[in-house]
């Protein structure tokens, strides 16, 4: 109700058409999401073969045919009335869905703003149901002979024909087809069980025949190109409470964003989740494999009444009701497959790290990082006075550095490495200012740490500093401060003392000279395996019975 009308309009209700062209712009935008909804029917009426035909696009015609169930002559009208649908009879039933659609907005926005058509038979009937419509009113309905033994026939010409306000906000050719061909892709890839046929305008189709419900194999139809069928899927899978994550990943990398298939399900239904997604390309990003340019897909099982998909009229937006435990089942399946690798360097090579001359401010380093500025050499200077002395014997005896304010001696896959905590923390924080953090980079805790400052008062500029290192910082009180989030770099643990070791020395990376504390295992282990950390590791750690090493103790 508009509460403020101007002095000459009066307030009426707009007629259902436009009620209509106006809800289309929610659930129909573009071409890929008017092809999304209807293969969501024809799959929720049992359909196992699904003929689809594209002209200009989507623009000219769509055209679908499927062996469904198909629609009752008596039925068919109501189909494309708003809110009218088969699949809920009440609220409740939304959290136990096994279909696709419920709201039965899809039809009724799409005959909105197209000329539709749409045939109909059910199994044993003589005749077919047929309808048509122009602009979301209904020209025709009738009863008519078809080749059709069973299934519905849908075709869609002319979109936006009505709407010329929308045909500015559709996109390049390229772009469209390319949106249309990830929505086909996801529901061939989730569908084992069906076959599919694609045709672009007069081109010879694409058949993707029905894999008889073998997953691998139906997934290796749309991400191996037929040249590289040897490169084998990489397979992951874990099951927890109920929830199952089934992931497929290739080894293919691609460079084009828009050609990259990466695809994420949840009960059959394609969702689209940033964190999910940052994490399964971080991982692998650690592994050494595509750095996010390569393709996946991940099907997750979860119980009905533990998601929500009624959080958008597309329904591609998720909400789980134990998210946090699926993103450690997704890490820790991913992590099972994909094994580490850990330089082991016998010495360190010449070559130093580029960064930034030394400087005192952290203002001045955080705004004026440049990778391709003056060379510092972060390789080790052995030469400390503070080193322990004590008989080579292979460094056996490390007790010695137990609390050294400079090094650690480390564990990595079962190998003892002797470890630099100032440069590692130095390189650390100058790949964060580098790349500066981004809320993708960014990993909430679950459990907020506090961190008692009793001889500092937290200030505007520790929260900006922080944010600018990696750590997100809410001050409750002048004794008391809490981590929201940090990068994920840090999401392991040592948190409170990294920050308290930022506030003390007053965030000047270069001057650290010294760390009271040891990193934990956990912590190293999971910072290690990231592939841009583990590519520098020489320049802050050497394997532990080097010759090198042995040298320094002699």
């Amino acid at each position: 109700m508009d509460l403020y009308p101007q002095s000459h309009q009066k307030i009426e209700l707009l007629p259902e058409h436009i009620i209509d062209q106006i809800k289309a712009g929610e659930v129909v935008d573009r071409p890929a999401n008017l092809i999304k909804e209807i293969i969501e029917n024809a799959l929720d009426a049992h359909a196992n073969q699904l003929d689809l035909h594209l002209v200009g696009e989507g623009m000219d015609l769509i055209s679908l045919i499927d062996n469904g169930i198909g629609i009752e002559y008596e039925d068919l009208p109501l189909a494309f009335c708003r809110h009218a649908t088969s699949k809920i009879s009440r609220f409740d039933d939304i959290y136990r869905l096994n279909t696709f659609g419920f709201r039965g907005e899809a039809l009724a926005s799409i005959s909105a703003i197209s000329h539709l058509t749409c045939t109909s038979q059910k199994m044993g009937e003589k005749t077919a149901g047929k309808v048509t419509l122009e602009g979301g009113r209904l020209t025709s309905h009738s009863k008519e002979s078809t080749s059709l033994k069973q299934g519905t026939a849908l075709y869609i010409k002319d979109l936006f024909y009505n709407t010329p306000a929308r045909l500015k906000f559709i996109k390049s050719k390229s772009s469209e087809k390319n949106a249309i061909q990830k929505i086909i892709e996801s529901f061939i890839i989730s569908n084992p069980q069906a076959s599919f046929t694609l045709k672009w305008d007069d081109q010879d189709k694409f058949i993707y025949k029905n894999t008889h419900g073998d997953q691998k194999e139906r997934v290796e139809q749309v991400f191996t190109p037929k040249s590289n069928k040897e490169q084998e899927l990489v397979h992951f899978s874990q099951d927890f409470e109920g929830h199952s994550v089934l992931g497929f990943l290739s080894p293919n990398s691609v460079r084009s964003h828009s050609k990259r298939k990466q695809f994420l399900f949840v009960n059959g239904r394609l969702f689209y989740d940033k964190q999910i997604h940052s994490l399964i390309c971080r991982v692998m990003d650690s592994r050494g494999w595509f750095q996010g340019s390569g393709s996946y897909c991940l099907f997750i099982k979860a119980p009905p009444s533990q998601i929500d998909v009624n959080v958008h009229p597309s329904k591609t937006t998720i909400k789980f009701l134990k998210h946090s435990m699926l993103l450690s089942m997704i890490s820790n399946s991913l992590k099972a497959v994909l094994k580490p690798k850990v330089q082991q360097l016998e010495s360190f090579p010449e070559q130093s790290y580029k960064t930034q001359t030394p400087i005192e401010s952290f203002d001045a380093y955080s705004s004026n990082f440049s990778t391709e500025s003056t060379n510092i050499n972060y390789n080790f200077d052995f030469q400390e006075k503070n080193l322990p002395s004590t008989p080579s014997q292979g460094l056996q005896q490390t007790v010695e550095i137990k609390n050294h304010p400079t090094l650690q001696v480390v564990t990595i896959n079962e190998d003892q490495f002797i470890f630099h905590k100032v440069k590692f923390l130095q390189l650390i924080f100058s790949f964060i200012l580098e790349k500066e953090v981004e809320e993708i980079n960014l990993t909430p805790l679950l459990i907020s740490e506090p961190i008692s400052l009793k001889e500092h008062i937290v200030t505007s500029k520790d929260i900006n500093a922080l944010r600018k290192l990696g750590f997100i910082v809410e001050k409750l009180d002048d004794e008391m401060t809490v981590v929201r989030a940090v990068h994920h770099f840090f999401v392991s643990n040592q948190v409170q003392n990294l920050v308290k070791l930022l506030i003390q020395s007053d965030y000047n990376i270069e001057g650290l000279n010294q760390i009271n504390f040891n990193f934990s295992q956990s912590f190293l282990e999971s910072i290690l395996n990231d592939q841009w950390v583990s590519r520098y590791s020489q320049n802050f750690m050497l394997p532990l019975f080097s010759k090198k090493v042995e040298g320094l103790f002699s």
